[in-house]
């Protein structure tokens, strides 16, 4: 398992990232069906904060993006109804026909500040 960078969401905004994740050898890693889920805290039973699949059933999406690599995004309508805090976040895929965690780290939800005209 490999933890990332924190990821930093701004509340009603759209966002994404692109994920890239490699074997311990180098390798692009080879997972499919891959589901992310953040929380408040690092108890499967704290808060949902919201989740991504590639199935597109769940309020965010990941596509894939080439060898070991993803893009994941939020609507602007998904991140409007995430609390703003710190919470944590998990990456689920399938590999050799397991399901296994595979990436973690931490995640920011800021508030969205705009800037008036002058």
């Amino acid at each position: 398992m490999s933890n990332l960078q924190p990821l930093v969401i701004q509340t009603g905004a759209d966002w994404g990232w692109n994920l890239h994740i490699t074997t311990s050898l180098g390798a692009p890693l080879v997972a499919s069906n891959l589901e992310m889920e953040m929380r408040r805290d690092r108890s499967s039973l704290s808060q949902l904060l919201t989740r991504l699949d590639m199935s597109g059933t769940a309020p965010g999406l990941i596509s894939p993006a080439g060898p070991g690599m993803w893009s994941l995004t939020l609507p602007d309508e998904v991140t409007t109804q995430i609390p703003t805090g710190r919470g944590f976040w998990d990456l689920f895929g399938v590999i050799s026909g397991r399901r296994l965690e595979i990436a973690a780290g931490a995640v920011e939800v800021r508030p969205h500040v705009t800037m008036a005209a002058s």
